[in-house]
């Protein structure tokens, strides 16, 4: 049902409280607001023996809902609640691409009131699914001094989401995107895989070209390019309010590069480990023949971090960007860096 709504039915990307008109006419122009789109989903749902109930929310842009005193304007929302054997499912008929099962990030705010006869229930927003980004880079340095990079992503749940509404399947709309982080991409090379298949990983593949940093006889590589965070967001010393990321967020890179033909490794960034409550983090790197594997990962597992754990949450991303950010650098042998100098003299 809520895929036919999906396929039929288009939301003109206006919120509110009140359909925007009437279920005949929403029918006729296969268009509306939020409310148009998703009562008509609740309606076609209890008319097929599903149960199911509008609830209203704030979207997070809206900001908060005093519960004490919820009155009507801090509502600017509605969304799908349906029982589904005995379980309480929320959906949202006005996002195509996300999973049925799930609302969207800027639903995700708190708690919404379910609309129903003679009973005040609250209904919490929160989702506890981690989403996941993996970025998968092999580095190759070439005759010419060039960095030759292929990339390999992989996201699921939100940030599936985020890359099928952004990015789409078109290779010169993702190969502008990508220009913007400075990259030279091989347009060719893009391939995007599963952007309308919901329930599978997100899938962008692509190949880049770019210059190592060389300063005399080393090379110094970035393992991940600028692929992960280079500045902590979090600016204050304290704060009394919490840290709200909307859903748990696992990002993990992994990087083989080949060492070059004449180089060895002459530095190698320590391996670290945290692991808490809320908050992991791994870093390893290791050599094996001329093949030098870096791995990356770090998991945020709350929605939602208290005023009390600021400082830890904040320690945590100055972690990430020093070790995300860390070069590993290749020394020529000296019997190469001789020849070069004798062969310039």
């Amino acid at each position: 049902i809520i895929d036919h709504v999906k396929k039929n039915y288009n939301w003109d990307k206006t919120h509110g409280r009140y359909a925007s008109k009437s279920p005949k006419k929403f029918v006729e122009e296969k268009f509306g607001n939020v409310l148009d789109v998703n009562l008509f989903a609740i309606g076609l749902l209890n008319a097929s023996g599903i149960e199911a109930k509008p609830v209203l929310l704030s979207t997070r842009s809206n900001g908060k809902i005093a519960y004490d005193y919820p009155f009507t304007h801090f509502f600017n929302y509605v969304i799908i609640l349906a029982i589904v054997d005995g379980q309480k499912v929320l959906s949202d008929a006005t996002e195509v691409l996300s999973l049925n099962h799930r609302i969207p990030s800027r639903c995700i705010n708190e708690k919404g009131l379910i609309v129903q006869k003679d009973q005040v229930e609250w209904m919490g927003l929160e989702c506890l699914f981690p989403s996941s980004i993996t970025t998968n880079f092999s580095l190759e340095i070439t005759n010419d001094a060039q960095l030759l990079v292929g990339i390999s992503k992989y996201a699921t749940e939100y940030d599936a989401l985020q890359y099928r509404n952004a990015q789409t399947s078109d290779q010169e709309t993702i190969a502008k995107s990508l220009e913007k982080l400075g990259y030279d991409v091989i347009d060719t090379s893009i391939v995007v895989k599963n952007q309308l298949d919901r329930e599978l990983p997100y899938v962008l593949n692509y190949q880049l070209k770019t210059h190592p940093e060389l300063v005399s006889d080393k090379i110094y590589i970035s393992p991940f390019l600028s692929e992960t965070t280079s500045d902590n967001p979090l600016k204050q010393n304290e704060r009394s309010y919490p840290v709200d990321i909307t859903y748990p967020k696992r990002r993990v890179f992994r990087s083989i590069i080949a060492i070059p033909e004449g180089y060895s490794v002459d530095y190698l960034p320590a391996g670290q480990r945290i692991s808490s409550d809320l908050f992991d983090l791994n870093y390893s790197a290791s050599i094996n023949g001329n093949l030098l594997t870096v791995t990356f990962d770090y998991y945020f597992k709350n929605t939602v971090y208290a005023p009390a754990d600021y400082s830890k949450v904040k320690s945590y991303f100055d972690q990430i960007v020093k070790k995300g950010n860390e070069k590993i650098v290749l020394q020529k042998a000296a019997e190469l860096s001789r020849l070069d100098e004798i062969s310039s003299n």
